[in-house]
């Protein structure tokens, strides 16, 4: 279940003052001689998701006491109760005179106070609801089962129905930082042994120090047991900054074996949120875990058929194994999956991942044995292999990374495809035959001179126009030729710089800045900003062959034959390290999971 946390207050919770106005509560006041308070504390809610449609506020379960003080110095300070509270039974106090008071204060426990006297504060101060909070929290017993509310201006007229709403704070000292953090968090809740634990956990700054570039998928709240012994689990109930029930455990009490967990709760939500969790539990070694998943994820390949993942551009996880021989191209699409393609013992070589750490070995249909030497994703996320097998090509399309289409017939080709204009583009070696497709099935020639270089590695497409990418014969010059008739003609070769060796890969970022990566010892990467007609070196520290290149929300990632990452924050300007990897860096690809 998926819920959207909102507010910007504080959180507030727990108990209903009723109001004579609503249905199914009892009057606030009631008319007589002397002035009654009527109270109702409703129950919490049993196996109801979402917000409790009765409106009401829960409290620490079971039952407990409510003590109202009216003032605050200790020239008025006065401490009435305790008054024992059931859940969902009405509560009648007669022996608080009428008057006008400018402060009451309403203190729910599970259990009795250690002594009569009502909290004094000095009164002096801009703030008397947090001093009064600090010295309630100082004088209590645990003050994670007590709530509290400061009621301002409050007339106890007699003979007068008053109608008050209230809804009481949590005064948990049980606080956890629930802001982002690459690896779980997990809070000690306090010992419980033989009896029911009932606490209030407040999680704090939900939703923020999220890398910038990426969201917040969904944070997992689970209970685990830590002990080499049996724990019970009884509930685990989330609150919203307006005190309503945000979501109530689905699971019903349990025994948590030792070393196990039980997951009631996966939310998605705002950024600053807080709010409280509820939770009911037995044990001598229980946590409150959190664990936060990002939507988005880079995916690195290496040639040893390893990948690696990272969701922030700095830390990498991994390697995990694709069960790809070697890996030489990875896209995302396919409704959230990452395809890695390359060589395979069996008789397939493409790979198929939802998280990039698990994956599953897919079969292209009707080949015997294969080698995919690139994959591609359009707009709409699906998914082209081009594979090559015995001197043929072959072309396979899928929509979901799973399930594949084809094989359809491809003339020779030695390229990646690209998208441009709604359809795929690809050509062979020189450039001298080009093919395109709407659906990766049916593959048409495109009639014209083609582009004619003496080495053509790679093809993109940026503002309008079908960009080639190469070199010249000795590895002379790295080299782009540039198409603004959908690859009918190709212009003069372009060189870049004086750069030597060849054009591996392209990258195009949001603003359209165009980024050839490249092989050699020098120069390997360079950017334009006019569709590739002029050309300005970055600045990196790489000294081998860049072969793989990815431009995300992160950043712009690199990677190549000295099994390193790079990283560059100021649009290809410079790169920095990133991270290693176990082999030659073959591809990168970034994705937003579902």
């Amino acid at each position: 279940m998926k819920n959207i946390l909102k507010g910007i207050a504080w959180t507030l919770l727990s108990m209903l003052l009723a109001v004579s106005c609503e249905p199914n509560l009892l009057p606030a006041w009631k008319s007589g001689k002397e002035a009654t308070i009527t109270l109702m504390v409703n129950t919490l809610p049993s196996g109801v998701t979402g917000k409790d449609s009765t409106g009401g506020r829960a409290v620490i379960q079971g039952g407990g006491y409510l003590y109202i003080q009216t003032g605050l110095t200790a020239a008025d300070a006065v401490l009435y109760g305790p008054y024992q509270v059931t859940p969902g039974t009405a509560l009648e106090i007669q022996d608080i005179p009428p008057a006008f008071y400018p402060f009451i204060a309403l203190v729910y426990t599970d259990g009795i106070k250690s002594d009569s006297k009502p909290v004094v504060i000095s009164g002096g101060g801009t703030d008397n609801n947090a001093e009064y909070r600090s010295a309630l929290a100082a004088t209590i017993g645990d003050p994670a089962t007590f709530s509290y509310l400061m009621l301002t201006d409050v007339n106890i007229i007699k003979g007068t129905a008053n109608p008050i709403k209230a809804t009481l704070v949590p005064l948990t000292a049980d606080t956890v930082n629930a802001g982002f953090s690459s690896a779980s968090v997990s809070f000690p809740l306090q010992t419980s042994a033989g009896q029911t634990a009932r606490r209030f956990v407040k999680l704090e700054n939900a939703g923020l120090n999220i890398p910038a570039g990426n969201t917040l998928k969904s944070v997992t709240i689970s209970m685990r047991n830590a002990s080499g012994t049996t724990a019970q689990f009884g509930r685990l109930d989330l609150y919203n900054t307006d005190g309503s029930l945000l979501e109530a455990s689905p699971n019903l009490p349990q025994t948590l074996a030792p070393s196990s967990m039980v997951t009631p709760q996966t939310l998605t939500y705002g950024a600053g949120t807080d709010f409280f969790a509820y939770v009911e539990y037995s044990g001598s070694a229980m946590y409150l875990d959190i664990k936060y998943e990002l939507a988005g994820r880079l995916l690195a390949i290496s040639s040893d058929g390893s990948s690696r993942t990272s969701i922030d551009g700095s830390t990498w996880q991994g390697p995990n194994p694709t069960g790809l021989t070697t890996c030489n191209t990875i896209a995302f699409g396919g409704s959230g999956q990452f395809a890695a393609g390359g060589t395979s013992g069996a008789i397939y070589g493409l790979a198929t991942s939802s998280d990039g750490k698990t994956w599953t070995m897919r079969t292209l249909p009707g080949t015997v044995q294969n080698s995919v030497i690139s994959i591609s994703a359009n707009p709409a996320g699906q998914l082209l292999a081009v594979t090559y097998v015995s001197g043929t090509n072959s072309a396979y399309t899928s929509s979901d990374g799973s399930t594949w289409m084809g094989p359809y017939a491809l003339p020779y080709s030695s390229t990646n495809a690209t998208w441009f204009e709604g359809k795929w583009y690809l050509t062979n070696s020189n450039g001298s035959s080009w093919k395109s497709s709407p659906d990766g099935a049916v593959w048409s020639s495109v009639t014209g001179t083609g582009s004619g270089m003496y080495q053509l590695n790679t093809v993109t497409s940026v503002n309008g126009k079908l960009i080639s990418g190469g070199g010249d014969p000795g590895n002379a010059a790295k080299r782009i030729q540039i198409s603004s008739d959908s690859g009918l003609t190709f212009g003069t070769s372009i060189p870049i710089n004086t750069a030597a060796f060849y054009v591996t890969a392209f990258g195009v970022t949001a603003t359209n800045r165009l980024i050839a990566i490249g092989s050699g010892s020098t120069q390997q990467i360079n950017w334009s900003d006019d569709s590739g007609t002029s050309w300005t070196a970055s600045t990196c520290a790489l000294t081998g062959n860049v072969r793989a290149i990815c431009c995300s929300p992160l950043g712009i990632f690199t990677g190549g034959d000295e099994a390193t990452i790079y990283r560059s924050t100021n649009n290809a300007a410079g790169f920095s390290l990133s991270g290693p990897a176990s082999a030659a860096v073959t591809g990168i690809a970034w994705g937003v999971l579902p």
